[in-house]
């Protein structure tokens, strides 16, 4: 049940991730080993953290905080806002920055991560941080449970550092004190005042101040003890004269003297404090006495009635004081402030019935008392006490932390305060004139001037409301559009939404419960299977697919068993999620003005949200009796006027939000998936009919009962009900998408660090998800009202406007439904295999950041806060998507192929509008997936757009996806751009789209038939005597301009050509070889004669009708292909010559072959052709002679060229004549018969061979 108090939303946190650092950026600094070994592995790289089988226990201990703040350095300083946290059982201190902007000119970095190991554990409230004095850098100071103070100062060297330092000696930047005060003592409170100065508070009531000069080293302190007589370094203190109720604080004792709060005055000569007992004490830091000693609230008892109804608080107190500086005196005058007796402030906060004090401490100087304050109650009869519990709907509640930050003489003054009730945690801001001194105002504005923290978008609650939540789906119908499996993928894997580790953890605990054996371990090699992969091995594990009541797959039960599955996974992450969002602190940076929310695992700036976020955030300010309890300033943040438009949109946008809420899970993600198909797919061009088709496919009508249609009417009768509906409304609630502030024409100096890109990554997606939301509210309303109602039901305003509507939402919606694509898709860029993982970034941050800008906001100050909703959704809205939607989407697309993303190309094509350059991108990505053919279509379609306007090519090419060698071919004919097209094909080695694309540009190359004979006739012209001279110019311009383009004619030819011959297309390749004639003509046959005899397609060679020119040239290169493979017994290359040759009738020719052949063989090696029995050689013989028989009479003759390695050294050329063969072959035949008959003889050759 809702509470009758209500603080209206106004500020969104904005939770950014802590995720584990990379070994690169992470700086461990021992303090565990001696300062010998320190010097040796204080730089050592760790290795990449093992999170794979990680237990609840291990994960806890290592990745989630147990206490954390963040420390705001001064203006000038870089990095200047860092957040600490402690680690792994309170033994790991971790520092990083989290920086948002810096100066545009500042060369240094923020991004390493320095964690700082400690021999034993923090102590709770052990950890403090302060600027280095006269020096740039920060201590940071640690207090253990081993009662040892631990200093680790880090230089700019380190804090600015680009990269790990090469050499790092631990031993100079960690120092260490064990003070003598603790020795029968312990410290239970910690602050650092500055570099030189630490205050303990101790568990009897003293106070330890540690003192050091400028430039000591932390191993030097000298220590003063305050006690409630005097201060004292004696050991009186020690003794205790009795025995005083103490509190418990886990196994501490505590007095109840025990400081809680500490705080030093600007001027430094007064410390301040709050005890348990409810006491607030000033301490003078001359002389160690309390000059001022008082009930916290300023309550004036009777001694002995404050001792027996004494009040104390318990020992794990939150904040209790902070030091209030207006403005208008900065820390640098607080020297002459204190000498002047300056004025400052001090705010408390008493746990006895939470309330709230203001008190004005004017300081006077004494120079032997040293300073000394008094003490005004600026509102003495006041009682200021939020009403958390109210707000809360809570009896209990908890302050954890409270700032204030002062206005210009404390008007405006900011009180943000977070309250906590079990596990619950708000965070909440008051605004208020400090000084005004009327008692009703002030009591007024606690009790109803308080507005909220809107909690983000990453809480449970939120996560489990979003449209893509695929808890609350219907898992058992098959014809869903994504498969259970890829529903939670994508849920579980948007960027920042769910941290690695917390998955992988999440995996480790299910595979336990289900008591799944052979779980992946990294170090068995698990870094090869992705971590999607491995969740769905695990969640599908003894899942079967079952047959159904017909026999055929029951997909609809695997389904429903497989989503099962996942319900139970996500219920074990939800645990660690939640626990990764457990507030530690509150923190404020007084320079910027920004409040920060800080969790076990998350940093959240707290900026203002806009005009659109008031509207929908609010929705229970319609309750007119509500907006009596809160404060009027604060109503008119959200309705300037009253009954004002912002009213009626409330009205609105609330109606339409809970209709839609009120359909099922399934009905909504039915109509969405199909609204963002019908916007992405028809844009501008959408048609009004699809509205009614909307209504239909998914069933709106008929899934809206009467209860929620009465429901709708209630919720809408400030507007006088559905009927009094105006059209004019709905489309002022769409305008609301582009309401962007105004800025002004200058750009500050400013650039987003490493941590503020996060920030304006996390601002872009909740803007884009409340923006798709109210478009899909909106539309479901239009929906149903054109599906479901009668035109009588509607007013005529309505209904004129309706189509208007319409196409203007699904405009949108096809705009933010890109936005929301950009930010919700990432990928990880890796340096190196061995550089471990690497950056993970949106793609939106990938390819735009270099786009942010930060402007100033016209009538507005420098109110970080607001600043930043303001700069960043500047940012994501940048992209003008009305007037360049296809520039911007075919821009992102390009950026896609060159970084080389084709899976989020290929779903990113649907974005896609139908242009010459968009088919020219879609087919570079087909290539790259190997759809060729589908890549040959996409080309074509693109020729006749991309080839004829030279300059087109620049503006379309934004991301320079094209080498300065591919853009030459746009914009310069289509035989150019067929030509580039072949040219792709051909780097791919895709030999049959490279000879169709040639062949195109071939085609398309004008006069490519008769160049020749233009030449010739331009050469008979300029050799006439009595040519004109302007004519013979005119002729070698003409000639020029020809013989370029033969060179680029014979460049595709060529081209056209080689493809031809890899794709085994002789007869088309001798013919394109015939038709242009190239300057590589010789080198193009030797080509084909090669590849004809590799494929053994010598038959379709020697069918080819070759000139006699080219016969020579096939001829010359047989010929030498015989001569370098003479001994080839795969290819029988003499063979192909030889048949080339009679082919030819050239038989002398082919008798030369023969002879030469017939030598290699009777000098061969293998004894095969020395045995008698063999008749290779005898038959050698008579081919040979049948061939010179075929020359004609008295032709039998042939030149036979001395064989190399056959013939002797100056040997020429012999004439063999038929009578010769013969003569040799009777020889033969006689030198077989001797062998045979056993007559050898001896030193018997053939000298004609």
């Amino acid at each position: 049940m809702p509470s009758s108090a209500y603080a209206p939303i106004l500020h969104a946190s904005v939770p950014v991730s802590l995720s584990p650092s990379t070994p690169s950026k992470t700086l461990h600094i021992p303090t565990t080993t001696s300062l010998t070994t320190a010097l040796f592995t204080g730089s050592r790289k760790r290795a990449h953290d093992e999170i794979s089988g990680l237990d609840e226990e291990e994960y806890t201990s290592k990745y989630l905080a147990t206490e954390s703040s963040i420390f705001f350095r001064p203006a000038e300083k870089f990095p200047r806002c860092l957040l600490w946290r402690v680690l792994e059982g309170r033994k790991v201190v971790e520092v990083r920055s989290v920086d948002l902007l810096k100066e545009k000119d500042n060369g240094d970095e923020d991004g390493l991560v320095f964690r700082i190991e400690l021999s034993a554990p923090a102590m709770k409230g052990g950890v403090a941080l302060a600027d280095l004095d006269g020096g740039d850098g920060v201590e940071v100071f640690v207090l253990t449970d081993a009662k040892e103070l631990v200093t680790v100062t880090l230089g700019k060297n380190l804090l600015a550092g680009r990269e790990l330092p090469r050499s790092f000696e631990a031993s100079n930047v960690v120092a260490k004190y064990s003070p003598s005060g603790l020795g029968f003592r312990h410290a239970f409170r910690m602050i650092a005042a500055t570099s030189t100065e630490v205050m303990v508070s101790l568990n009897d009531g003293g106070l330890l101040q540690l003192e050091r000069s400028a430039g000591e080293s932390g191993a030097m302190w000298r220590e003063t003890l305050y006690g409630e007589s005097s201060w004292s370094g004696t050991l009186k203190g020690l003794v205790k004269l009795q025995r005083r109720h103490t509190v418990q604080f886990g196994e501490l004792e505590l007095e109840t003297s025990a400081v809680v709060g500490i705080a030093k005055s600007p001027a430094g000569g007064v410390v301040w404090t709050v005890g348990l007992d409810h006491t607030l004490k000033a301490w003078s830091t001359k002389t160690g006495k309390v000059v001022l000693h008082m009930d916290m609230l300023n309550e004036k008892l009777e001694r002995d009635a404050q001792r027996s109804s004494k009040y104390v608080m318990a020992a794990e107190q939150g904040t209790t004081i902070r030091i209030v500086q207006t403005p208008s005196s900065g820390a640098e005058d607080a020297v002459s402030r204190g000498e002047d007796g300056g004025r400052y402030y001090i705010a408390v906060h008493s746990p006895r019935e939470h309330q709230f004090k203001l008190y004005e401490i004017t300081s006077t100087f004494s120079s032997i008392d040293g300073e000394s304050v008094r003490c005004s109650d600026l509102h003495p009869q006041a009682k200021l006490i939020p009403p958390i519990g109210e707000l809360m709907n809570t009896n209990i509640w908890h302050l954890e932390d409270f700032h204030v930050a002062p206005g210009v003489e404390m008007e405006d003054s900011q009180i943000w305060l977070s309250a906590r009730s079990g596990a619950q945690c708000r965070t909440l801001m008051l605004t208020i004139d400090a000084l005004d001194d009327r008692e009703t105002y002030m009591q007024s504005q606690f009790r109803t001037g308080w507005t909220a923290v809107g909690p983000g978008t990453l809480t449970i609650d939120h996560l489990r409301q979003i449209a893509d939540f695929p808890g609350q789906t219907s898992s058992s119908s098959s014809d869903a559009a994504m498969t259970p499996t890829e529903r939670w993928t994508s849920f579980l894997f948007y960027p920042e939404r769910f941290s690695t580790v917390s998955i992988e953890t999440a995996l480790t605990v299910y595979r336990k419960r289900r008591k799944l054996s052979g779980a992946p371990n990294n170090s068995l090699g698990a870094g090869q299977v992705c971590l999607q992969e491995r969740l769905a091995m695990a969640v599908t594990s003894k899942i079967l697919l079952q047959r159904s009541a017909n026999d055929g797959p029951d997909y609809d039960k695997y389904h429903a068993e497989v989503h099962a599955q996942w319900v139970a996974l996500y219920s074990v992450l939800e645990n660690f999620h939640n626990r990764r969002l457990e507030p530690l602190s509150l923190a404020y940076d007084q320079q910027s003005g920004l409040a920060w929310d800080v969790a076990a695992d998350f940093a959240s700036p707290v900026r203002s949200i806009d005009r659109l976020e008031l509207l929908c955030q609010n929705p229970r300010l319609l309750d007119a009796n509500l907006q009596d309890n809160i404060a009027p300033d604060v109503v008119q943040e959200v309705f300037p006027e009253p009954n004002g438009p912002e009213t009626a949109l409330m009205v609105l946008l609330d109606a339409a939000s809970t209709l839609r809420r009120a359909l099922s899970h399934d009905t909504n993600d039915i109509f969405s998936r199909l609204a963002r198909h019908d916007a992405i797919m028809y844009g501008d061009d959408i048609d009004h009919g699809r509205l009614q088709a909307l209504c239909d496919s998914s069933d709106v009508g008929r899934e809206v009962p009467t209860e929620d249609y009465n429901e709708l009417e209630a919720n809408l009768a400030p507007l006088e009900g559905i009927a009094g509906l105006s059209g004019q409304l709905v489309l002022s609630a769409i305008d609301l998408l582009d309401d962007m502030v105004k800025v002004k024409d200058q750009s500050r100096e400013l650039e987003v660090c490493e941590f503020g890109t996060k920030v304006s990554v996390a601002i872009a997606q909740q803007s884009l998800q409340q923006t798709e939301k109210l478009i899909l509210d909106l539309l479901m309303l239009v929906a149903f009202f054109a599906g479901d109602l009668e035109e009588g039901d509607l007013s005529d305003d309505f209904i004129d406007a309706e189509e208007s509507i319409f196409r203007a939402l699904m405009v949108k919606l096809r705009h933010v439904s890109l936005r929301l694509w950009t930010v919700s898709h990432s990928y990880t860029e890796r340096s190196g295999p061995e550089a471990g993982p690497g950056l993970t970034a949106t793609l939106y941050e990938h390819f735009f950041m270099s786009e942010w800008d930060a402007q100033s906001v016209q009538g507005a100050g420098d109110d970080m806060a607001t600043s930043l909703t303001i700069w960043n959704k500047r940012w994501i809205n940048g992209l003008d998507m009305y007037r360049k939607w296809s520039a911007n989407t075919l821009h992102i697309f390009s950026m896609l192929l060159q970084s080389k993303l084709y899976d989020l190309a290929t779903d990113f094509a649907r974005f896609l509008d139908d242009s010459p350059w968009s088919s020219y991108l879609q087919g570079r990505l087909s290539l790259v997936l190997a759809d060729y053919e589908a890549a040959a279509v996409s080309f074509d379609h693109a020729a006749e757009g991309l080839s004829s306007n030279k300059d087109i090519i620049a503006q379309l090419d934004s991301a320079s996806l094209l080498s300065p060698n591919e853009q030459r071919f746009f914009g310069d004919g289509e035989a150019r751009y067929y030509q580039g097209i072949a040219t792709l094909f051909s780097d791919l080695k895709v030999y049959s789209h490279t000879g169709d694309f040639a062949s195109k540009a071939l085609r398309h190359v004008h006069g490519a038939g008769s160049l020749e004979k233009r030449l010739l006739d331009i050469d008979f012209r300029n050799s006439q005597s009595d040519s004109p001279f302007q004519a013979r110019i005119d002729n070698d311009v003409e000639e020029v301009r020809l013989m370029k383009l033969k060179v680029f004619r014979d460049e595709i030819a060529d081209q056209w050509f080689d493809a031809l011959v890899k794709t085994g297309r002789f007869v088309e390749a001798y013919d394109a070889l015939r038709k242009t004639s190239t300057e590589k003509e010789a080198e193009n046959l030797q080509q084909l004669v090669a590849a004809c005899v590799k494929y053994d397609a010598v038959p379709t060679l020697l069918d080819l009708r070759f000139t006699d020119e080219h016969a020579d040239m096939i001829d010359a290169a047989l010929a030498d292909l015989a001569h370098k493979n003479p001994a080839s017994v795969s290819k029988p290359f003499h063979q192909i010559l030889y048949t080339f040759r009679t082919s030819r009738s050239n038989f002398r020719g082919a008798a030369a072959v023969l002879h030469e052949h017939l030598g290699r063989l009777r000098h061969s090696a293998d004894t095969r052709y020395q045995d008698p029995e063999d008749e290779t050689v005898l038959q050698v013989y008579l081919l040979l002679i049948n061939t010179l028989a075929c020359c004609g009479k008295g032709e039998e003759w042939f030149l036979a060229e001395p064989v190399e390695g056959l013939s002797e050294t100056g040997d020429v050329r012999k004439l063999i004549t038929l009578e010769d063969v013969r003569r040799g072959y009777a020889k033969e035949l006689d030198m077989r018969s001797d062998l045979v008959m056993g007559r050898f003889a001896v030193g018997d050759e053939l000298d004609v061979l």
